[in-house]
Protein backbone atom coordinates (compact mmCIF):
# COMPACT_ATOMS: atom_id res chain seq x y z
CA UNK A 1 0.00 0.00 0.00
CA UNK A 2 0.95 3.33 -1.07
CA UNK A 3 -0.35 6.55 -1.65
CA UNK A 4 0.91 6.61 -5.36
CA UNK A 5 1.77 3.75 -7.88
CA UNK A 6 5.25 3.21 -7.64
CA UNK A 7 7.26 0.20 -8.84
CA UNK A 8 10.70 -1.25 -9.19
CA UNK A 9 12.59 -3.75 -11.15
CA UNK A 10 13.55 -7.49 -8.90
CA UNK A 11 15.20 -9.49 -11.15
CA UNK A 12 16.92 -10.94 -7.65
CA UNK A 13 14.65 -10.92 -5.19
CA UNK A 14 15.78 -8.27 -3.36
CA UNK A 15 12.82 -6.24 -2.95
CA UNK A 16 9.73 -7.96 -2.90
CA UNK A 17 8.15 -8.10 0.42
CA UNK A 18 5.02 -9.66 1.85
CA UNK A 19 2.94 -6.79 0.98
CA UNK A 20 3.84 -6.27 -2.53
CA UNK A 21 2.06 -7.37 -5.31
CA UNK A 22 4.41 -8.72 -8.30
CA UNK A 23 4.11 -8.34 -12.38
CA UNK A 24 4.93 -11.39 -14.22
CA UNK A 25 5.19 -10.90 -18.00
CA UNK A 26 6.72 -12.00 -21.27
CA UNK A 27 5.17 -10.00 -23.50
CA UNK A 28 6.29 -6.39 -22.53
CA UNK A 29 9.45 -5.19 -22.22
CA UNK A 30 10.13 -4.80 -18.43
CA UNK A 31 11.92 -1.54 -18.58
CA UNK A 32 9.13 -0.18 -21.28
CA UNK A 33 6.77 -1.35 -18.31
CA UNK A 34 8.87 0.20 -15.89
CA UNK A 35 8.25 3.87 -17.45
CA UNK A 36 4.44 3.67 -18.24
CA UNK A 37 4.08 2.08 -14.61
CA UNK A 38 5.79 5.06 -12.81
CA UNK A 39 4.70 8.24 -15.13
CA UNK A 40 2.86 10.61 -13.64
CA UNK A 41 -0.33 9.69 -16.09
CA UNK A 42 -0.33 6.28 -15.09
CA UNK A 43 0.05 7.60 -11.33
CA UNK A 44 -3.18 10.34 -12.00
CA UNK A 45 -5.35 7.51 -14.08
CA UNK A 46 -4.91 4.64 -10.79
CA UNK A 47 -5.75 7.66 -8.08
CA UNK A 48 -8.75 8.26 -10.32
CA UNK A 49 -10.49 5.17 -11.12
CA UNK A 50 -9.39 3.90 -7.76
CA UNK A 51 -8.98 6.75 -5.37
CA UNK A 52 -12.57 6.10 -4.18
CA UNK A 53 -11.51 3.16 -2.80
CA UNK A 54 -8.48 4.48 -0.19
CA UNK A 55 -7.58 2.82 2.84
CA UNK A 56 -6.81 4.75 6.02
CA UNK A 57 -4.10 7.70 5.87
CA UNK A 58 -4.90 8.07 1.98
CA UNK A 59 -2.95 5.08 0.76
CA UNK A 60 -3.91 3.06 -1.59
CA UNK A 61 -5.49 -0.62 -2.26
CA UNK A 62 -2.67 -1.76 -5.08
CA UNK A 63 -3.17 -5.14 -6.42
CA UNK A 64 -3.53 -7.99 -9.03
CA UNK A 65 -7.48 -7.05 -9.89
CA UNK A 66 -6.45 -3.14 -10.12
CA UNK A 67 -3.64 -3.36 -12.27
CA UNK A 68 -5.02 -5.79 -14.62
CA UNK A 69 -6.86 -3.05 -15.79
CA UNK A 70 -4.35 -0.54 -16.42
CA UNK A 71 -4.35 0.76 -20.04
CA UNK A 72 -1.06 -0.72 -21.06
CA UNK A 73 0.09 0.77 -24.17
CA UNK A 74 1.01 -1.91 -26.35
CA UNK A 75 4.13 -1.19 -28.54
CA UNK A 76 3.68 -1.76 -32.53
CA UNK A 77 6.91 -3.35 -34.00
CA UNK A 78 5.90 -2.59 -37.24
CA UNK A 79 5.24 1.28 -36.77
CA UNK A 80 8.92 3.00 -36.92
CA UNK A 81 7.46 6.50 -34.24
CA UNK A 82 6.26 3.67 -31.92
CA UNK A 83 9.78 1.42 -32.02
CA UNK A 84 11.38 4.79 -31.40
CA UNK A 85 9.36 5.77 -28.32
CA UNK A 86 9.92 2.31 -26.93
CA UNK A 87 13.56 2.44 -27.30
CA UNK A 88 13.64 5.99 -25.94
CA UNK A 89 12.06 4.97 -22.61
CA UNK A 90 14.24 2.48 -22.30
CA UNK A 91 16.48 4.49 -22.31
CA UNK A 92 15.73 6.93 -20.16
CA UNK A 93 14.75 4.13 -17.75
CA UNK A 94 18.05 2.48 -17.98
CA UNK A 95 19.64 6.47 -17.41
CA UNK A 96 17.28 6.63 -14.59
CA UNK A 97 18.44 2.84 -12.95
CA UNK A 98 21.67 4.42 -13.58
CA UNK A 99 20.92 8.04 -11.53
CA UNK A 100 19.64 5.81 -8.47
CA UNK A 101 22.52 3.56 -8.07
CA UNK A 102 24.82 6.76 -8.10
CA UNK A 103 22.54 8.69 -5.73
CA UNK A 104 22.56 5.72 -3.09
CA UNK A 105 26.49 5.27 -3.22
CA UNK A 106 26.77 9.12 -3.29
CA UNK A 107 28.46 10.78 -0.05
CA UNK A 108 28.69 13.97 -0.84
CA UNK A 109 25.37 16.45 -0.51
CA UNK A 110 26.57 18.50 -3.69
CA UNK A 111 26.67 15.32 -5.39
CA UNK A 112 23.54 14.04 -4.28
CA UNK A 113 22.09 17.36 -4.99
CA UNK A 114 23.41 17.15 -8.63
CA UNK A 115 22.16 13.75 -9.36
CA UNK A 116 18.88 14.52 -7.89
CA UNK A 117 18.31 17.24 -10.45
CA UNK A 118 19.37 14.63 -13.05
CA UNK A 119 16.63 12.23 -11.70
CA UNK A 120 13.78 14.62 -11.52
CA UNK A 121 15.14 15.99 -15.29
CA UNK A 122 14.71 12.38 -16.32
CA UNK A 123 11.74 11.98 -14.54
CA UNK A 124 10.09 14.49 -16.69
CA UNK A 125 11.16 13.27 -19.83
CA UNK A 126 9.35 10.06 -19.19
CA UNK A 127 6.70 11.61 -18.63
CA UNK A 128 6.50 13.71 -21.65
CA UNK A 129 7.03 10.66 -23.64
CA UNK A 130 4.06 9.18 -22.09
CA UNK A 131 2.36 11.60 -22.68
CA UNK A 132 3.19 11.51 -26.36
CA UNK A 133 2.66 7.94 -26.23
CA UNK A 134 -1.20 8.28 -24.97
CA UNK A 135 -2.12 11.30 -27.47
CA UNK A 136 -2.22 13.78 -24.71
CA UNK A 137 -3.62 17.06 -25.59
CA UNK A 138 -1.69 20.06 -24.15
CA UNK A 139 -5.26 20.86 -22.16
CA UNK A 140 -5.28 16.94 -20.87
CA UNK A 141 -1.45 17.16 -19.69
CA UNK A 142 -2.04 20.41 -17.76
CA UNK A 143 -4.87 18.33 -15.41
CA UNK A 144 -2.26 15.52 -14.88
CA UNK A 145 0.24 17.99 -14.41
CA UNK A 146 -1.88 19.78 -12.22
CA UNK A 147 -3.09 17.08 -9.81
CA UNK A 148 0.41 15.77 -9.65
CA UNK A 149 1.32 18.62 -7.51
Amino acid sequence: MTKRLECVLDFDGSYLAAKSTAIIFSHIDSKYLLGLLNSRLISFYYNTVFGGNKLAGGYLRIGSPQLRTLPIHTIDSSNTADKTRHDRMVSLVESMLNLHKQLSSARVEHDKTLIQRQISATDRQIDKLVYELYGLTEEEIAIVEERAR
